[in-house]
């Protein structure tokens, strides 16, 4: 997909390292941007939004939550999980090339390892955290203790229920060392 300025036309969402377009899929509904990094998804049946692939929006359409398919609720909180929006404010905390693993309580995506649980996701971020985690830890010292925190893995992986939409674990060497 292209669009056209006054110097021609160049590609929606740019060139690959193999100077390829990058492809668009269109999502129902509109993520709006509110203030600087911060973003609001609202429905709708009649506006839609196009997400480059590679980046969060696309990642989560191709991770199986699709909208046209009801996942609304597990797309909206996969996307706030993969930008590490811990307090759903639009702040990303990410970074690029983590590995993690997210599933979910509708069945798209299942617990595939046996990794150290990071956090329980809602449409709203996180709603409660592992504290052991060091990539919570820096999350932390960036937004401050908004979400409640102090759960161990354990806790966490006891399962989904209509509050947690989604829950992501990371591989061990994100587990802080704790020092007696």
């Amino acid at each position: 997909m292209s669009y056209q300025t006054s110097s021609g036309w160049s590609p929606l969402c740019g060139l690959d390292a193999a100077n390829q377009p990058i492809q668009a899929v269109s999502v129902a509904g509109v993520w709006t941007a509110v203030s600087g990094d911060s973003a609001r998804y609202s429905a709708s049946t009649t506006q839609f939004t196009l997400a480059c692939r590679a980046r969060t929006i696309a990642k989560c359409v191709e991770l199986g939550y699709k909208t046209y398919n009801g996942y609304t609720t597990q797309l909206t909180t996969c996307v706030r999980l993969l930008r590490g929006d811990y307090c759903g404010s639009g702040n990303a905390n990410t970074v690029d090339g983590t590995t993690l693993n997210l599933y979910d309580n509708v069945g798209v995506q299942a617990d595939t390892q046996t990794w150290v649980a990071e956090a329980e996701w809602t449409p709203s971020g996180a709603r409660c955290i592992n504290s052991q985690n060091k990539r919570t830890l820096r999350a932390r010292a960036v937004q401050g203790p908004q979400v409640r925190e102090g759960h161990r893995d354990r806790d966490l992986r006891l399962g989904l229920h209509q509050r947690r939409v989604l829950i992501d674990e990371l591989p061990q060497r994100f587990q802080a060392q704790t020092t007696k």
